[in-house]
């Protein structure tokens, strides 16, 4: 199989992976999207064209010979299913002038993770649907939908009392990929700030 990262990262291959399967990944990066490669094919080779990122990946694989990135197997199993279905796992977007629904993007320069995050309220500020979109490693993604099974259900309220430890202790995620599960919170943080200004502008126009 011949797999692109930012496919892969966007989620938007159909392709599903097999353990018996050879991936030929054009574009290693950092190396990390290549370690979970590593985990659902029988074997990776990976191609980086620029020198930097070259020697950042080779200095990665050294570090973690053994497993190259020590990923739960949680992270791992989610990462998976959304690969081979993404809408079954809240891959999407809603309509972001749906007065129900609130938004919410982050991201991180140092390792060019992003997501998008949107709720779906019903009257009583109650989240009844989730939908998000992530570029990034394994963990990103997996936090995504961590996120995703935390906020179905919960109030706005109970959604600000979601952390990105509850997420890290959720998932098992190695000290090196913490920065996944606050992007998480802070996606979370953003889509509730979306809210409350929608909220207000509401209020606004009906005492108008």
């Amino acid at each position: 199989m011949l797999a692109s990262s930012r496919a892969f990262g966007n989620l938007f291959s159909g392709e599903r992976l097999y353990s018996n399967e050879k991936i030929l990944e054009i574009g290693t990066g950092s190396g990390y999207l290549t370690a979970i490669f590593s985990r659902l094919s029988r074997k990776v080779y990976t191609l980086e064209k620029f020198k930097t990122l070259y020697v950042l990946a080779n200095n990665n694989f050294k570090k973690f010979r053994n497993n190259l990135v020590a990923y739960s197997q949680k992270v791992v199993k989610r990462f998976e299913d959304v690969l081979n279905n993404p809408a079954a796992h809240s891959v999407g977007r809603f309509d972001p002038k749906d007065p129900n629904v609130a938004t919410g993007m982050t991201g991180a320069p140092a390792c060019g993770d992003v997501m998008k995050l949107q709720l779906k309220l019903d009257h009583e500020e109650r989240i009844v649907d989730v939908k998000f979109k992530t570029y990034g490693c394994g963990s990103a993604i997996a936090s995504s939908t961590m996120f995703v099974d935390m906020l179905k259900g919960k109030t706005i309220e109970e959604a600000k009392l979601i952390k990105d430890k509850d997420i890290a202790t959720a998932l098992e995620l190695p000290a090196i990929k913490l920065h996944c599960s606050v992007l998480a919170e802070d996606s979370i943080r953003q889509a509730i700030k979306d809210w409350e200004q929608k909220t207000i502008h509401r209020k606004h126009n009906y005492y108008k």
